[in-house]
């Protein structure tokens, strides 16, 4: 917790965290609703967004594995995030127009499980990597207690 540099990693995870829950409870009303489809297909697009998190989660560690800083997968993945959020009618709130129809909406859904799978990946990759260039060991001890203040952070 004395490192600051590993709090923009948890900061990653927490946002998130906080998008899948935002998600969670406002996609159906907000934005299934205005397409009158069954339960099947609104728990379809429930899981697509995280099937898509799903397989894009060993892609995202084999790029980590690829890079001593991972901060800009980190960018990547957040950025993401946010093009899934202005595809899912944020971009009301700028005044651009989009017709949101099911095709953009199956997109914004794979983009924002792909994002907050990278958010997950390379910030817990990020956090480790943090803390052992803060001196802690490379060993289970500093892994587990990464493991740990990650896990709380869900």
């Amino acid at each position: 917790l004395s490192i600051p540099s590993v709090w923009l990693s948890f900061v990653a995870f927490i946002v998130a965290t906080m998008c899948n829950g935002f998600l969670s409870v406002n996609l159906e009303p907000s934005v299934i609703r205005n397409f009158n489809l069954g339960a099947s297909n609104v728990g379809l697009l429930y899981g697509l967004r995280d099937g898509a998190n799903s397989l894009a989660s060993p892609i995202w560690g084999w790029l980590c594995d690829r890079k001593r800083s991972v901060k800009p997968y980190l960018v990547i993945s957040s950025l993401l995030v946010a093009i899934s959020f202005f595809l899912m009618k944020a971009y009301e709130m700028v005044g651009i127009v989009i017709d949101l129809n099911i095709y953009v909406l199956v997109l914004a859904l794979c983009i924002n499980g792909m994002g907050v799978g990278g958010q997950q990946i390379a910030g817990v990759i990020d956090a480790l990597h943090e803390a052992i260039g803060a001196g802690f060991p490379d060993d289970p001890s500093t892994q587990g207690l990464v493991a740990g203040l990650w896990s709380s952070l869900s």
